[in-house]
């Protein structure tokens, strides 16, 4: 029975085996079928060349030069999907868009396309922006608080303000803003600030300047309570946009601590100079930021400080895998009678980290140097800075600190020493910059 049911199974085996194989083939047939088109599309499309290359709806989108030229380098050459899906995502990363979608139409020559970039940006008629939050052990927090409502290419801003890192005095209040950022054209901008702040001064600056000081002795600036600030610029931006060149004028008024209700001005002629580029190759990429910024006071302005004040800084940082160098420096000059928001302060939460600024310039400064090294792997940090500001006939000492920190997508968390003699004193810092 065994000899005459063998034959039968040998059969049947054979026949499940060969139904196996045809299902098996014809699983597999689809993904070979779509493999061959997707091969003949690639054929295809390689016979194509590269007529132009435009961007819906037209703009500059901050975009970098090395981005630039590499979109330009696509136009003469043959259609390339894997590299116009790479341009495609770094316009993405770099301008900031919701979606950017690509596609080609027709060129005007036989076997040539257009290549378009279709970007998208959420419909955000308004944003809020935490401008900055930042806490200093010696100095306290700071901060600044703004609503910016956009409509057909206009932008309104309305702000609050605490501020006690950057000036000799703390001040609080309000600030707004209009900006057209295409004029016309591109290429050119105009924006309207303005401010109204009330001051707060420290003991120490007090006790520091004396009663001279406060009131405004010897041809020398006096304490305040208010000041209004309207300041109107218009931008040209050049070089596609990584030079900008800036005109304006500020029209400060100051209400005096001391007589009381005494009304001065302070206007000035505005401008600054700044040009920022990003490049990068296979692993590295870079960032120059460099400006120039003057603002004088003259009294065809009918003004009544007279005052010329010139600011240069560089930033520097190189980015290579998940290692960053980071290089700043700053230097200012203060010519003339200057109020005091106008001085330079020093030992604050980006120069001389791990001083304070009451310790180095309880009065202010009209003249600042100061530089930074700073070297970050993943969000870790480490730093040195050195410099100081001083006025003309004060003794003029170098002063040094050193710290560590955490950095990760605008916070920061950092502990700073001043390197002096004796005891020092470790100063905490934390916050978040945009």
């Amino acid at each position: 029975m065994r000899r005459a049911y063998l034959p039968v199974a040998m059969r049947c085996f054979a026949i499940l085996l060969l139904r196996l194989t045809l299902l098996l083939a014809a699983v597999a047939s689809p993904a070979a079928a779509q493999t061959a088109t997707s091969n003949d599309d690639v054929n295809v499309n390689s016979r194509y060349t590269v007529e132009s290359v435009d961007l819906t709806p037209a703009g500059d989108y901050n975009l970098s030069r090395s981005l630039r030229q590499d979109i330009q380098r696509l136009i003469g050459e043959k259609l390339n999907q894997t590299l116009i899906d790479s341009i495609r995502e770094r316009i993405k990363r770099e301008s900031g868009a919701w979606q950017v979608r690509q596609r080609a139409s027709r060129g005007s020559q036989p076997d040539s396309v257009r290549v378009i970039y279709e970007l998208r940006f959420r419909n955000r008629r308004l944003e809020t922006d935490l401008n900055s939050l930042a806490y200093h052990s010696r100095l306290g927090w700071s901060g600044g608080f703004e609503v910016r409502p956009s409509f057909e290419g206009n932008t309104l801003g309305f702000g609050m303000v605490n501020e006690g890192l950057n000036h000799v005095e703390r001040v609080a209040g309000l600030n707004a803003l209009y900006e057209r950022r295409n004029l016309f054209t591109p290429y050119l901008g105009l924006r309207f600030d303005f401010q109204s702040y009330r001051a707060q001064w420290d003991r120490t600056t007090l006790e520091a300047l004396g009663q001279e000081g406060i009131e405004g002795g010897r041809g020398g600036p006096g304490i305040y309570r208010e000041r209004m600030n309207f300041q109107p610029s218009l931008t040209v931006r050049l070089l596609d946009g990584d030079l900008t060149f800036t005109t304006g004028a500020s029209f400060q008024r100051i209400q005096d601590q001391f007589p009381a209700a005494s009304i001065q001005a302070a206007n000035a002629v505005t401008q600054s100079l700044r040009y920022r580029h990003r490049w990068s190759g296979n692993r590295d990429s870079h960032i120059l930021d460099a400006g120039y910024d003057l603002r004088a006071a003259t009294r065809n302005l009918d003004s009544d400080y007279v005052f010329n004040s010139h600011r240069m800084s560089l930033y520097y940082r190189l980015s290579l895998d998940r290692h960053r160098l980071i290089a700043r420096m700053d230097a200012g000059r203060i010519g003339g009678i200057a109020p005091f928001y106008e001085r330079y302060v020093i030992g604050n939460t980006e120069m001389l980290r791990g001083w304070s600024k009451f310790d180095l310039t309880p009065r202010g400064a009209s003249r600042l140097a100061h530089g930074s090294l700073e070297y970050r792997f993943r969000p870790f940090a480490i730093f040195y800075d050195v410099g100081n500001a001083w006025n003309p006939g004060e003794e003029t000492k170098v002063r040094h600190s050193a710290g560590v920190g955490i950095y990760e997508n605008g916070f920061f968390l950092t502990v700073a020493f001043p390197i002096k003699e004796g005891s020092a004193t470790p100063v905490f810092m934390t916050g978040v910059r945009f």
